[in-house]
């Protein structure tokens, strides 16, 4: 009576792994004893088989620790029976197959569970159907078991796609030291976003090594190969290299069937130690791998232009490392799975450079900016954008520190120039708004509400010598009602027009004397 495993494997759809176990005899004894049985891929299968204990191997364990417990080998159920289904499968990605025996007492494989990848299935029940096998007792089945292959694809670091440059905010100087035009009106952040794409990169196959014999495959078992050996698969991929325990391990390369390319180290099959990984679009990778996976130190040259050097941690960016985007944006510091996070600084194209605080790829927190027209930030950073609190200087020396929204001043907040003047109080969009003190150069000083930039609404002004009026303003002039009280001890109520005296009033000396009448442009009609 002949009994046998069938070891099936299809780790990704990129690839189809096929290694095929030897074709196994076990003559069942007269009592209870114990058979042990090595695989092509190292893995060691013990059970009890007897006539009395007909299932067989009742556990298996690979190399790696990874084990596999439960029946191998059962009587041959009906097909139209649920004998031998799974309730839940015991492998991953991997092809399943029960045999079974229809109504006219043939044998028939069932597929299970599928791999993902049609050309596996297919390869696995055809080696199934070839199989030779005799049925004394009908006691064989074929399972595909993942005893120690959970290879990963290689992928692009964040979703297939270079990662997105932190935002930093142009920086234009408009400004001046005039009431009526204190706005900074700047332009929202460039976009750093790129567009490149490459395609994952299959993992390398483990040897297919069909035996044509028990002896064979005992033989291929248990003496490990150490020779250049070149595999073929059915997408296409062509893999040549150092062979041994059957599969690659030392030095080779791989053309996949989409077009990608390997030159390097293995290990179990997959790229570990350094190597070379060409993607079918023109993107590189050289540096280490670790698994199947890039990870180590790295470089990474993408089809456009674009060019990252660093750590690399499961196909992506991670640690410290620098991208340079094609555009010529400039990201240095730290990366989490592919995203700048951390800390950081970034260098527009333009020479604006940005440093601080990193989250979720943009600045995020604390930072400085240094801007190549002379201006510099010191404050909070939200995606690149001053918001929060910060310190504003411009290269004339003129300081703004306070509230920033949208990487304006918006709040509350200080402007201090350099010619002596002075604004504290509100504002909005970068310019004044709301209420607000401003102080001239000439010493003058106005306290009340403030519209766009302009003092507008009800205010006081005082002025150096100690005159103050106070009343309705518009566009930074008296128009309206007004009250003014001189140092000498004179006072004027009445109307005022684009900053003089117009209109009715009453004009009220120190001594008591009072003119009452109609004023034009600051003069008195008698």
């Amino acid at each position: 009576m002949k009994r046998f495993l069938i070891f099936l494997s299809a780790s990704s759809p990129n690839l189809t792994k096929l290694a095929l176990a030897s074709f196994l005899s076990l003559t069942a004894l007269p009592g209870l004893a114990t058979e042990t049985i090595s695989l092509l891929d190292e893995i060691e299968c013990k059970g009890k088989v007897s006539r009395e204990n007909p299932n067989g191997i009742e556990q298996c364990q690979g190399e790696n620790g990874d084990r596999y417990e439960g029946e191998s080998i059962e009587t041959v159920p009906s097909c139209d029976s649920d004998e031998g289904k799974l309730d839940e499968a015991e492998t991953v990605r991997s092809v399943l197959i029960r045999a079974c025996r229809n109504e006219n007492g043939d044998i028939e494989f069932e597929l299970l569970q599928s791999s993902g990848n049609a050309g596996a299935d297919a390869a696995a029940l055809e080696t199934a159907r070839e199989a030779t096998y005799s049925t004394e007792r009908d006691e064989f089945t074929i399972r595909a078991i993942v005893a120690d292959e959970r290879t990963e694809e290689i992928d692009r670091p964040a979703s297939s796609s270079e990662p997105t440059t932190p935002a930093v905010q142009a920086d234009e100087e408009s400004h001046d030291s005039s009431v009526t035009d204190t706005t900074l009106d700047e332009p929202s952040a460039p976009s750093e976003s790129t567009d490149s794409e490459s395609v994952a990169p299959a993992d390398p196959p483990l040897v297919d090594e069909e035996t044509d014999s028990e002896a064979d495959s005992e033989e291929s078992a248990d003496t490990p190969s150490d020779s250049v050996q070149t595999i073929s698969l059915p997408d296409g991929t062509e893999c040549e290299g150092e062979v041994s325990r059957g599969t690659l391990n030392g030095v080779g390369r791989c053309n996949y069937g989409n077009g990608d390319r390997y030159e390097g180290e293995f290990q179990s099959g997959k790229p570990h130690g350094t190597g070379i990984y060409q993607f079918a679009n023109g993107d590189r990778y050289e540096g280490e791998f670790a698994e199947g996976t890039f990870a180590g130190m790295g470089a990474w040259t993408f089809a456009d232009g674009g060019r990252y050097e660093g750590e690399v941690q499961n196909s992506q960016f991670h640690g410290i490392g620098q991208f340079e985007a094609a555009t010529g944006e400039v990201y240095e510091g730290e990366f989490v799975e592919g995203v700048p996070s951390g800390v950081g600084s970034y260098v527009t194209p333009e020479g604006d450079r940005c440093e601080g605080d990193i989250a979720n790829g943009q600045l995020n927190g604390v930072g400085t900016c240094e801007y190549s027209n002379g201006n510099r930030y010191e404050g909070e950073l939200v995606n690149g954008l001053r918001v929060g609190v910060g310190l504003y200087t411009l290269a004339s020396g003129d300081r703004y520190e306070g509230e920033f929204q949208d990487g304006r001043p918006h709040g509350i907040g200080e402007w201090i120039y350099t010619d002596g003047s002075r604004y504290q109080g509100e504002l909005q969009n970068g310019r004044f708004h709301g209420i607000g003190t401003y102080e001239f150069p000439n010493g003058n000083r106005y306290e009340g509400t403030f519209q766009d930039g302009a003092i507008s609404g009800t205010g006081t002004l005082v002025f150096a010598n100690g005159d103050r009026c106070q009343g309705e303003l518009q566009d930074g002039e008296f128009n309206g009602e007004v009250t003014c009280e001189y140092t000498n001890g004179d006072r004027y109520e009445g109307a005022f027009q684009n900053g003089v005296k117009h209109g009715e009033g009453i004009y009220i000396f120190a001594n008591g004397t009072q003119v009452e009448g109609r004023w034009v442009n600051g003069v008195f009609q008698e």
